[in-house]
């Protein structure tokens, strides 16, 4: 007999009514054990002192670790350890000096092959004739930096997904050592909170998104993450609110995610729609999806194509993506997603990314290798005429599509004949070729 036992779910897929949000019919369901985890609206409080942080570079760009650092005019700091040179000159002397990184003084050379001299006098003469020797502590790109700048990430979920080790919440312990050694937390908040209509009601919820809203209004967060997990409903694409209960994406924010989006319009935000591909794989949902980053001025929005969508599996590219925020210099946030696609593998054999940005068309990238994803498409884990587990073969790469055929048997032991063609249905365009199969663009 098949062993059995039952676990919390940790996809977002599913099927629900469409029910307007606040109706009896939901407010009235009974609560499952599943929804008990949930936990009570609470209030929102931030640290005071981070509304006189200054914006700088927390560590060495070289080695991304503490110490004793001298800054660049860009921000960039560089370490005495890293630099032993550093230790022999006194404060004073460091600071009638001006430092340029080596990022800065290549591209001053018009990224001529120089000397690195680093410490210049105020006439320009460098402070070290024969150079200043850097011996990294560790290996990190010449344009890497620490910017710890103030970020807020704010969790929504539904009860009974949960979102610990999810992608906001791994984010966080992520970040938080950084934060925490080089600056205490300041400049770093983290707010997870249950959408709960049984427990709740919708003008508490409303009450706590609106309170929410108005005090990340006031800090000076220079990026704002939003991670929404719920399910969607994989006949329309309509988001969950409740265990049984979904409504289009753009009544979802009407009725409650509103207070939190308006007062955010002009911040840089970054929002993880964490449901199944119902959201995107449907045209009426799609373009709700994109009215609605229109309409709050959401900067950057990804979601995803997958069935059946596990909030962690798509946490490389979430790491990847909030790098690029601090550990490059990137003042815009998203505008180098395609080049942090080649770190993101695993995701790609997971899902596809979909990115929506305000009043423009929105992009799917689809990882695809002839022999796991042809095109982009997934091989069918099991053959539909005998049945057979990852009995695939590729036959032929003909210029109307990639051909397979199955290779596996019968129950009678007769030998099947199926075979399936995969096109570019998704009208993909190259990118960057990268070690074992590449990452693709398009559009739907």
């Amino acid at each position: 007999m098949a062993r059995t036992k039952q676990k919390p779910k940790k996809s977002t897929g599913g099927h629900a009514p469409r029910v307007p949000i606040g109706s009896v019919a939901v407010v009235q369901n009974e609560v499952s054990p599943a929804m008990e985890l949930g936990v009570e609206p609470v209030a929102v409080e931030l640290s005071d002192d981070i509304l006189n942080c200054p914006h700088s570079d927390e560590c060495c760009g070289t080695c991304l670790n503490g110490g004793t650092l001298v800054e660049c005019a860009c921000g960039r700091t560089l370490c005495n350890v890293c630099a032993p040179q550093l230790t022999k000159v006194s404060k004073e002397t460091l600071e009638s000096c001006t430092f340029r990184c080596a990022a800065c003084e290549r591209s001053r050379s018009n990224y001529r092959p120089s000397c690195y001299f680093g410490l210049y006098r105020s006439d320009e003469t460098p402070l070290f004739p024969t150079g200043l020797r850097v011996e990294p502590q560790a290996y990190v790109s010449i344009k890497s930096r620490m910017t710890s700048p103030r970020i807020c990430i704010i969790d929504i979920h539904l009860p009974d997904l949960i979102v610990r080790g999810g992608p906001g919440h791994l984010l966080h312990e992520y970040l938080y050592p950084w934060y925490h050694a080089f600056t205490g937390e300041a400049r770093l908040h983290y707010v997870a909170h249950p959408i709960d209509l049984v427990k709740s009601t919708l003008k508490k919820e409303e009450q706590f998104f609106r309170a929410l809203g108005r005090t990340v209004e006031t800090i000076s967060y220079e990026h704002i993450f939003i991670f929404l997990t719920t399910h969607s409903d994989e006949t329309r694409g309509d988001l969950f609110y409740e265990a049984n209960a979904a409504c289009p994406m753009s009544e979802l924010f009407e009725a409650l995610l509103a207070p939190l989006f308006k007062p955010l319009a002009q911040k840089d935000i970054t929002f993880f729609l964490l449901a199944c591909g119902g959201v995107v794989d449907f045209e009426d949902s799609r373009n709700d999806l994109q009215a609605t980053v229109n309409q709050y001025n959401i900067n950057n929005c990804f979601a995803f194509t997958t069935k059946g969508l596990i909030g962690h599996a798509v946490f490389p590219f979430v790491n990847q993506y909030v790098q690029s925020t601090l550990l490059q210099d990137s003042r815009e946030v998203g505008t180098r997603v395609e080049e942090l696609l080649d770190q993101c593998l695993s995701v790609g054999r997971h899902t596809h990314i979909c990115w929506f940005k305000p009043n423009a068309l929105p992009v799917r990238y689809a990882w695809t290798e002839n022999t796991v994803r042809p095109w982009g498409h997934q091989l069918p884990y099991q053959c539909p005429s005998c049945l057979s587990v990852y009995s695939w073969s590729r036959k032929a790469v003909r210029p109307e599509g990639i051909e397979f055929y199955c290779t596996g048997a019968f129950p009678n032991g007769t030998k099947c004949t199926n075979n399936t063609i995969f096109t570019n249905s998704l009208l993909l365009t190259n990118l960057p070729n990268i070690n074992k199969g590449k990452w693709m663009k398009g559009g739907f």
